[in-house]
């Protein structure tokens, strides 16, 4: 459907999105624009280097969910919150690599509790309270994976990718043993 002019417009597109949301979650961090792109060209410039395949989707929900959490931690904006279960569905539906997302959040809302909880000298509610619109907003894009075709299975389809038990060994170049050596091995360790 669409052939190839399409496959080059969606690659652009997302690849030109996952650069603005690196660019964006940057520039919370670095206040010069241009040192914020750089930023994030550097970061991004290895998907660049892939062939259009599904895992530029995860790679712009990446960069989307880090762009959101960016600007919950700085600025505390709900946007960002509500943004978390969106971008979840949008994933699992577009990229089994979904499950990064999932662990992002939980150990970012889970080391961001843990640090509270130490600085208020193990006060448990006190600094439950502090995270809890984070935590809603976690527990809900964690929770937000489900709604796929697949349901909770989508969870199996990760496991057996994992294991590589999806393919003969060799059948899909991206599946090999990743290796400085190799041009997709350099790509793929840099991202």
């Amino acid at each position: 459907f669409g052939g190839s002019t399409l496959l080059s417009m969606t690659s652009t597109v997302a690849s030109v999105l996952t650069l603005y949301c690196a660019w964006r979650a940057a520039a919370l961090y670095i206040h010069n624009p241009v040192t914020a792109l750089f930023l994030a060209l550097l970061t991004v410039l290895p998907v660049l280097t892939l062939n259009a395949r599904p895992q530029i989707f995860g790679m712009l929900a990446f960069a989307a969910l880090v762009w959101a959490l960016s600007v919950w931690f700085e600025r505390k904006d709900p946007r960002a919150l509500v943004a978390m279960p969106a971008i979840m569905v949008l994933w699992v539906n577009l990229h089994g690599s979904f499950i990064v997302g999932v662990l992002y959040i939980a150990a970012l809302g889970g080391g961001a509790w843990i640090v509270t909880f130490l600085e208020m000298k193990y006060k448990f509610v006190a600094s439950v309270r502090v995270h809890l619109p984070l935590a809603l907003a976690s527990f809900a894009a964690i929770f937000a994976v489900l709604i796929n075709p697949y349901g909770w299975h989508a969870f199996e389809y990760v496991i057996k990718i994992s294991h590589l038990q999806s393919t003969d060994p060799g059948a899909i170049r991206e599946w090999d043993s990743t290796s400085l050596t190799t041009d997709h091995g350099f790509s793929f360790i840099a991202i």
